[in-house]
């Protein structure tokens, strides 16, 4: 989830403050864009600066999928094979960080007959 504010003051400028919270956490991620008042917010400008925040939600958004898949492969590990072996796993599925290789993960965390398999 992310919250944008802005603040516009002639003097100052244009202040844009991007609030991020994991959905899996209490994780927050601040980004600031500052643009002084020197310069001016041409349409040109005004397109950039909604690309950047539009990149800064978007890359959020994909760490809370990544996060949000770790936390499932972990909790089926822990359905069938016990907390133990998933607290001994947790720090290679945490290190992961592709979605394509997490679904496939999780996929066989479903059916494979040993936590070593997963590690093939």
């Amino acid at each position: 989830m992310s919250n944008t504010k802005k603040s516009n003051d002639p003097e100052k400028g244009l202040l844009i403050h991007v609030v991020t919270r994991s959905s899996e956490s209490q994780d927050v991620t601040h980004s600031v864009i500052e643009i002084p008042a020197s310069e001016k917010l041409v349409p040109d400008n005004e397109t950039k600066l909604a690309r950047y925040i539009k990149d800064i939600r978007r890359d959020a958004m994909m760490e809370g999928w990544i996060e949000s898949a770790q936390v499932s492969i972990l909790r089926v590990i822990t359905k069938r094979f016990g907390a133990e072996v998933a607290q001994g796993i947790a720090l290679e599925i945490e290190g992961i960080v592709d979605m394509d290789k997490l679904n496939l993960i999780l996929d066989e965390a479903v059916t494979v007959p040993s936590v070593d398999e997963l590690r093939k």
